[in-house]
């Protein structure tokens, strides 16, 4: 508050049990609210005037153990629940949550649950190693993301990652 930064809370599934969404990730937004008040904070994000919440891991094929369907509960929570709702969601998916391939599960319930989000975040890390693989990233991927964002009235939020130097620990 002191310097004029804001803030956002990001839960990030990954590593979490069936069962955990509800005990773990909605009691703390419920403690967050109810306690500490974070919604109230000027500080705290906001995008079209709501409170955003960030929610990491949605969809990944790589055998986590909490389902689509525990995520489409958390979405609909933190969207729609009279008092600890009305936040605008942020989703952190796979790079091929468009078409269901790649990294995402194929499974049509994905679609569901961003299309109830309002921001799109995909998992780009390694997915280029150059400039001229990123020219293709973005044509192949980015582009029709983007597109299909737009058509679903999404906003687009790219992860960025500007590499990684050992200087840097």
């Amino acid at each position: 508050n002191r310097f004029g930064r804001t803030w956002t809370i990001m839960y990030d599934l990954s590593g979490l049990r069936q069962g955990d969404i509800e005990r773990v990730v909605m009691d703390d937004w419920r403690h967050l609210v109810d306690r500490m008040q974070v919604r109230n904070d000027h500080a705290y994000q906001r995008h079209r005037g709501r409170p955003v919440v960030a929610v990491w891991g949605i969809g990944f094929n790589d055998g986590r153990r909490y389902t689509l369907d525990e995520c489409d509960e958390l979405v609909r929570f933190l969207k729609d629940d009279p008092k600890y709702g009305n936040n605008t969601v942020m989703v952190g998916v796979p790079t091929g949550w468009r078409t269901l391939s790649r990294d995402a599960l194929r499974d049509e319930k994905l679609h569901a649950i961003i299309r109830r989000a309002d921001i799109v975040s995909p998992w780009t890390i390694g997915r280029y190693r150059d400039p001229s693989e990123a020219r293709r990233h973005a044509r192949d991927w980015i582009a029709p993301d983007i597109a299909w964002c737009r058509a679903a009235g999404a906003d687009y939020l790219p992860v960025v990652f500007p590499g990684f130097s050992w200087h840097n620990l």
